[in-house]
C-alpha cells in the first residue's frame, strides 16, 4: 500500500486538532473587564504566564485583586500571593470593592467606607463597624460567597521563595490561577529575576495553571510619559517567557498633548483614567490600548472600559 503523502497526513492532523478543540475547548478565565475579555477571546488560559507592568501606584494590585475576585465569583479557584499587604488589608480592599459595586457615592456607601477605614486603622473592631450597617454586612456576605475559591497568602507564608508558591498550588489541587504580586519579591536573594520568571512559566506549564504576576519597572524609566514592555525590569526574559504582557499607565501623560493642551475639561477626564495596553499576546491581538475610569474611593477601577480613541505619545511621529 502506498504511504500517505505529507499533505494527506497534514489534513488528517489538522482535522483531528480542530475536532479536539471543538469537543474540548481550552477553558478561559474571564477578568470581568470589558472589552479586555473580548480581546483575549474570553480571558486568560491555562499554562499561560501573564505579566502586568506599570509604575508604583498606578493600580497593578488593584487590577490583580479585582481579577482574582471576579474569577473566584465564577467558581475558579485562585491563589493570591501578596508580598506587601497583610491579609486584613486585602480583605479591606475587597470590602471596598463590594461597596463600590453598590450605588456609588450614596450616604450609605460613604458610611460603609468610613467603617472600613475605622477597622483598618485599628480604631474599631469588626463587630462594632458591621453592626447596623446593612451595606457593609452585604459586602461581607458577598465575599463569603466566593471566599471558598480564593486563598490569600501574605509575606509570612511566602518566606520559602519559589518553593512556597509550588507548595501552595500543590496543596490546593483545584487551583487554576496563581496571582503573584509581585514577581521580583518571590526570591529577593537571587541576583537574576530571569530565573524567577522562567520558573513561574515552568510552573504554569507543569501544573496546567495560569500565573498572573505584577512586574517592576526599571529605575531609569520612572519619568517616561508612557511605560512600555521594554521599560520593565528584566524586560528581555519577560518578553521571552510571558505569553501575555499588559502595561498599566496613567492616561494623561500618555496621551498626545494635541488632545489635552487646549482643553482643560478633557485633560481633567484623562486624569481619572488608566490605560491598559496589550503589549504582547502569543495567541491573539497585541498593540491594543484600552481605557478604564478609576474609582479611588473604593480601591477599584470601573470594569466597563473602552478602546482608546486618542493618539498616544509614541504614536506621534514628531517628538512633542
Amino acid at each position: 500500500m502506498e504511504s500517505p503523502r505529507p499533505l494527506e497526513r497534514l489534513d488528517e492532523l489538522l482535522e483531528q486538532s480542530v475536532l479536539e478543540q471543538l469537543t474540548s475547548p481550552a477553558p478561559s478565565m474571564a477578568t470581568g473587564f470589558d472589552p479586555l475579555d473580548d480581546v483575549l477571546e474570553g480571558g486568560f488560559r491555562p499554562e499561560e504566564l501573564v505579566v502586568l507592568g506599570g509604575r508604583p501606584g498606578v493600580g497593578k494590585t488593584i487590577a490583580l485583586v479585582q481579577w482574582s475576585r471576579h474569577m473566584a465569583q465564577q467558581g475558579t479557584d485562585v491563589i493570591l500571593a501578596h508580598y506587601e499587604h497583610s491579609e486584613l488589608a486585602l480583605i479591606g480592599q475587597m470590602l471596598l470593592i463590594e461597596i463600590g459595586e453598590k450605588v456609588a457615592n450614596s450616604s450609605m456607601t460613604i458610611e460603609a467606607r468610613g467603617a472600613v477605614s475605622e477597622m483598618l486603622a485599628g480604631r474599631k473592631q469588626w463587630s462594632e463597624v458591621v453592626v447596623d450597617n446593612e451595606m457593609l454586612s452585604e459586602a461581607a456576605d458577598e465575599i463569603r460567597r466566593y471566599a471558598p475559591h480564593l486563598q490569600v497568602l501574605t509575606a509570612n507564608g511566602l518566606r520559602g521563595g519559589m518553593q512556597a508558591l509550588v507548595d501552595a498550588v500543590e496543596a490546593n489541587r483545584d487551583a487554576s490561577v496563581l496571582v503573584v504580586d509581585h514577581l521580583h519579591k518571590v526570591d529577593p536573594h537571587r541576583a537574576e529575576a530571569a530565573v524567577v520568571i522562567e520558573e513561574l512559566k515552568g510552573l504554569a506549564v507543569e501544573l496546567g495553571i495560569t500565573v498572573l504576576a505584577a512586574a517592576m519597572i526599571d529605575n531609569g524609566a520612572i519619568d517616561a510619559r508612557r511605560l512600555r514592555m521594554a521599560h520593565l525590569e528584566a524586560a528581555a526574559p519577560v518578553g521571552h517567557e510571558a505569553d501575555l504582557v499588559l502595561m498599566l499607565n496613567d492616561k494623561l501623560p500618555a496621551v498626545s498633548r494635541a488632545h489635552s493642551a487646549y482643553d482643560s475639561l478633557r485633560a481633567d477626564s484623562f486624569r481619572n483614567q488608566v490605560l491598559l495596553s496589550i503589549e504582547k499576546n502569543r495567541r491573539g491581538l497585541a498593540g491594543v490600548d484600552l481605557e478604564f475610569n478609576r474609582d479611588y474611593a473604593h480601591r477599584r477601577v470601573d470594569p466597563r472600559g473602552a478602546f482608546v480613541s486618542e493618539l498616544l505619545v509614541d504614536d506621534v511621529l514628531v517628538r512633542e
